[in-house]
């Protein structure tokens, strides 16, 4: 009886690290310097590689139909850089959205902008 449970408690252990290795991706740079608005703010160093083990690739990144309208992420896609898209600076600028009101909702992050625009 104590057998089984440890090898079923090892198996669990096991399934559960596979499953959370696949939420985590190692591909992409450490980190990403995010350009600010020309002139009116610094850029921003974007610390990718700590932002991976906290959620899934999807929540960042996207791309673009034909018809300019936002798709899904699907693994393996081409990830392209942020601006390619996103014009910064705007007052609708989806990535402070994202990145911001992602801090705001988990309560952990930079939330104002000297503390991104350093």
């Amino acid at each position: 009886m104590k057998k089984s449970i440890k090898v079923s408690l090892v198996a669990a252990c096991a399934f559960g690290l596979v499953g959370a290795a696949s939420l985590v991706s190692a591909e992409g740079p450490d980190t990403i310097s995010l350009a600010g608005p020309a002139g009116k703010k610094a850029p921003v160093a974007f610390n990718h590689k700590a932002h991976q083990g906290k959620t899934t690739c999807g929540e960042c990144h996207h791309s673009k139909g034909a018809d300019g309208k936002q798709v899904a992420y699907v693994a393996g896609q081409k990830i392209e850089k942020c601006a390619t898209c996103h014009e910064l600076g705007k007052p609708a600028d989806n990535m402070h959205k994202n990145c911001k009101g992602c801090h705001e909702q988990k309560k952990a992050g930079p939330t104002k902008c000297a503390e991104c625009h350093k």
